[in-house]
């Protein structure tokens, strides 16, 4: 039985040998782990993956190829919520399963975005700029501050996160509205959240918060013209994917007003050389964080043994023990 654990360099760099540990002790010591890191070199990856029975990876893509490429695999693993990196349709005509995590960081993601919202809003990436950098000691704002009891924080996409984004919001006295599904209604009912459209989220909101799954629908859900519906120059909060928001549209409203500033987790090219060609890097009124709103010591340690239950209980046979397989 062969597992391979693979990704590029960077979300390699975690505790590889806990997720040893943790497979050994599920599977026996004949399994034999193989970690690829992945630099570029496709038929390198294909020869190691091509005899793999399971795979654990967090965000390297799994289109078609690769998978045809693999005879024995039956599993894969990732460890995140999301799996648009994986090619469902080749999936399911292999007999691959997919399993994800369903739930291990909704209390970090859910601080993540309350809190920067009101880092932003307190201007507090202006202020130590100041500081550091230019020796200023001046509490004038170059924005207006808006009394959290006075605001409108507006949440697209009222799932798990976004339901606990807006308890957090709450509890900050700040008025709660959302534009999400029809499957929210309830939720939004006991939470006295109401459910809007998303011309009148846009028109109410001091602040907008993406806490919404990725879909085709949704992708540069802010645009141009959605900018253009901004009344109340917002501040604009993504911890979702970065392909959600039109960046060039973004960087136009920042620079007329219509929004007010932006704390984005995620971005549409997230490589070192997409941040050296960004635009949005080095202003005071963007905050950029490099996806670290799921993270705690616990989140990761409770995403790495998830993700390798997964994969243990799939090869196993052991659906029922699964957290969530996709397909």
């Amino acid at each position: 039985m062969k597992v391979v654990i693979t990704d590029t360099a960077e979300p390699l760099n975690r505790d590889l040998d806990y997720e040893k540990r943790l497979l050994r002790r599920m599977l026996g010591d004949q399994a034999e782990i193989v970690v690829y890191p992945y630099a570029g070199d496709r038929q390198e990856l294909i020869n190691t993956i091509q005899d793999a029975d399971a795979i654990l990876t967090s965000y390297l893509t799994f289109d078609a190829e690769l998978l045809q490429a693999c005879h024995r695999l039956k599993v894969i693993s990732i460890e995140a919520t999301g799996y648009n990196n994986i090619d469902m349709v080749a999936a399911k005509s292999q007999g691959v399963a997919v399993c994800v995590i369903a739930e291990y960081c909704t209390e970090e993601v859910s601080d993540f975005v309350v809190l920067s919202a009101i880092s932003m809003n307190k201007q507090l990436k202006y202020y130590m700029t100041q500081v550091d950098q230019h020796d200023s000691y001046d509490f004038q704002p170059n924005k207006p501050v808006r009394r959290l009891s006075d605001s409108v924080f507006g949440i697209m996409g009222l799932g798990k996160i976004g339901s606990e984004a807006a308890r957090k919001a709450q509890a900050f006295g700040m008025k709660v509205i959302s534009y999400s599904t029809p499957h929210a209604q309830k939720r939004a009912a006991e939470m006295n959240i109401p459910l809007v459209s998303k011309a009148e989220l846009f028109a109410q909101s001091d602040f907008i918060a993406l806490t919404m799954r990725l879909t085709k629908e949704n992708t540069h859900i802010l645009n141009e013209d959605t900018f253009n519906q901004m009344k109340k120059s917002p501040i604009i909060v993504n911890i979702a994917r970065g392909v959600m928001i039109d960046e060039d549209a973004l960087l136009t409203a920042l620079d007329s007003g219509k929004v007010r500033g932006a704390a984005l987790d995620v971005l549409t090219n997230e490589s070192a050389q997409g941040l050296k060609e960004s635009k949005l890097v080095g202003r005071d009124d963007v905050m950029i964080t490099p996806h670290v709103a799921f993270y705690s010591d616990q989140s990761l340690e409770d995403c790495q043994r998830i993700a390798v239950e997964n994969l243990a209980y799939s090869l196993l046979g052991n659906e029922e023990k699964l957290f969530r397989q996709v397909n």
